[in-house]
């Protein structure tokens, strides 16, 4: 407890490169506080609730390049967690279920880069954001995505061809959502 743990990940435990964090590996850890993923270039995975409910977790530092995978509820209800970016590594293409859910004070996503074709289910469900860009290469929103975001006063949706339907509860409990443009592509609500 106290300040906290700060973690730097090393690039090799007993002489063996370190490529990823394994599912829950540091699952529900309050003593982290930040963790620090630059020394280990080899790292290319985060697990599955890797990192999930660390209550502590405010600032999670890697080479968004050479991230190409992170697991369903890798952040989730990390509560204290304040930015996080976005890989941009091209074979990372889905945000996953509930990666960020429950991360109340998340409210900054600085980009979203052109690499994402998918945002999952719930993915940023109850966070602090108060504006989301879903980049035009996104062609599908898995529902509940954004739902409980209580500070979210806008968000730009995708224009393009394939993206054609607003999945349900995607914007449920939006309370401040003050507009909302749908492009002409979506057919479906």
């Amino acid at each position: 407890e106290g300040n906290g743990l700060q973690i730097t990940v090393p690039a090799a435990l007993d002489g063996k490169a370190v490529v990823e964090i394994g599912d829950d590996a540091f699952y529900n850890c309050d003593s982290i506080k930040t963790i620090n993923f630059t020394q280990a270039p080899s790292i290319t995975k985060v697990g599955s609730y890797a990192f999930g409910e660390c209550d502590v977790l405010q600032t999670v530092t890697w080479d968004p390049a050479i991230i190409e995978s992170i697991g369903s509820h890798a952040f989730y209800n990390c509560p204290a967690l304040k930015n996080i970016t976005i890989p941009t590594n091209t074979r990372y293409n889905k945000i996953e279920a509930n990666t960020f859910s429950y991360c109340e004070s998340l409210n900054s996503i600085t980009t979203v880069p052109s690499n994402i074709g998918a945002i999952g289910v719930s993915a940023f469900a109850n966070t602090g954001i108060t504006q989301f860009v879903i980049p035009n290469t996104v062609l599908v929103v898995e529902g509940y995505a954004f739902s409980g975001c209580e500070k979210l006063k806008t968000i730009t949706l995708p224009q393009n061809d394939l993206f054609t339907s607003i999945p349900e509860g995607m914007l449920k409990d939006c309370r401040v959502l003050s507009s909302l443009t749908i492009p002409s592509n979506v057919d479906t609500l």
